[in-house]
């Protein structure tokens, strides 16, 4: 009997002072108010093209953005994105063009992320959209292909994008840091203002990846 109220009374005191499970896994990985981020590795591959006065080319892209979270599946996401357009080969006038230089590129999108099973846990992933704006800067070099600085100096597009991503997190080691691998297919408008190798008569679309990383501030 005397052991018997022994244990007991142990089990009570530990039931008293230790936190339960839930609570613990709670404090563990609490839920996420606002992240910031960035991806200095990216690309995106604008393509539907003619291949006559439409050119199909790549930027390497450099992105900054920041997400409010409005419950922990759904949140909400601002974006600018750079992009490089550096020397390559392409085809206009249905001719190859060796080395050209490309416009830059400056995007601003706005959108909603859903996370199905939550933003918190080991590998959450994501599907969203948004819409923005998608402006062409020209260069000396962009003469040779119509956009020439001299005469326009950026052009604007409105554009919207669909797309998915995965967050992977550092661990317990940083629990508030963790990397981002996402792809988006982009749609930006036809202008009749453009230029003609991008986007004058017609829709184009692009792919975009990109590698980055993010830190949580949690509630």
């Amino acid at each position: 009997m005397m052991h018997y109220r022994q244990v007991s009374t142990a089990v009570l005191l530990a039931s008293l002072v230790l936190p339960p499970a839930a609570h613990a896994q709670e404090l563990l990985d609490p839920p996420i108010r606002l992240e910031i981020g960035g991806a200095p590795g990216g690309g995106m591959f604008l393509i539907g093209g003619d291949d006559d006065t439409e050119v199909n080319f790549n930027v390497y892209t450099f992105s900054a953005y920041v997400n409010y979270y409005l419950t922990q599946k759904i949140a909400l996401e601002g974006e600018y994105m750079f992009g490089n357009g550096w020397g390559q080969d392409i085809i206009f006038r249905n001719g190859l063009v060796i080395g050209q230089q490309l416009p830059f590129s400056n995007n601003f999108m706005g959108g909603v992320l859903f996370f199905p099973k939550g933003a918190t846990g080991r590998l959450p992933y994501y599907v969203g959209g948004g819409v923005g704006r998608m402006s062409l800067q020209s260069r000396p070099t962009t003469s040779k292909i119509g956009y020439d600085q001299d005469v326009v100096s950026s052009e604007s597009f409105m554009a919207s994008r669909i797309g998915a991503g995965v967050k992977i997190p550092r661990g317990a080691s940083a629990p508030n840091w963790a990397f981002r691998l996402d792809y988006h297919l982009m749609f930006v408008n036809a202008n009749e203002s453009a230029p003609a190798f991008f986007a004058r008569d017609k829709t184009r679309t692009g792919h975009q990846v990109q590698f980055g990383i993010l830190y949580s501030f949690r509630r």
